[in-house]
């Protein structure tokens, strides 16, 4: 990640957050209306991975060794039990990170990319570390902590169990987002906590941040 991550808005909301410190929060889960945010935004599996397991395979819970470790917690079988599991085509099982607020900006700054997302203004975030602190603070009542931020990884999200690498699913993006190299930044919500988009009002924060 560079000195700088780049933020592409609407005019107005940009306005509006240089002026006013107006920041908006979106959401995992919010991320999954396609049809609302468009192909461009949206992505109907945000949040998801599909570990599979190719090819002839059975399962039997009486030889543990049978069992995948990435299929193992989805098994549940009583006491004194059996089952067996004969999959011509191979197994698989779907992974989901819980929702969360997030930010997303990208790597560079790309016009093209920009307009493609169907914005016309860039807020570029000169000094990231300030920024997401001085954003934490204000929303500290309401997380147990701020993740981080890193980069997003684009691959496609069914993956065979064995070349799975551990990359979180809320980082995972379909290759057809790649020409955004996104940056996303992670807020985890406290237990019992309506995650839903909100506007974070901190004129500090905007202070790190100019239109470009």
């Amino acid at each position: 990640m560079g000195s700088s991550i780049y933020k592409y808005m609407a005019s107005e909301h940009a306005t509006r957050m240089l002026a006013h410190g107006e920041i908006r929060l979106g959401t995992l889960y919010s991320y999954r209306k396609e049809e609302e945010l468009g192909a461009g935004v949206g992505d109907k599996d945000e949040g998801t991975v599909n570990l599979k397991k190719s090819g002839f395979t059975v399962i039997d819970t009486a030889d543990p060794r049978s069992i995948p470790e990435f299929f193992r917690s989805g098994l549940s079988v009583g006491s004194g039990s059996r089952l067996q599991i004969t999959a011509r085509d191979g197994i698989g099982r779907q992974f989901e990170d819980p929702n969360c607020w997030i930010y997303c900006t990208s790597k560079y700054f790309d016009r093209a990319q920009m307009t493609s997302m169907g914005y016309d203004a860039c807020i570029e975030i000169f000094d990231i570390e300030p920024f997401f602190f001085t954003v934490s603070r204000e929303i500290q009542a309401r997380i147990q902590f701020f993740w981080g931020a890193a980069e997003c990884v684009y691959r496609d999200r069914a993956i065979e169990h064995t070349a799975y690498d551990g990359v979180p699913p809320v980082f995972i993006k379909h290759p057809r987002f790649r020409g955004q190299a996104e940056v996303r930044a992670l807020w985890i919500p406290k237990e019992g906590e309506r995650v839903e988009p909100m506007v974070v009002s901190s004129k500090i924060a905007v202070q790190f941040c100019r239109r470009i």
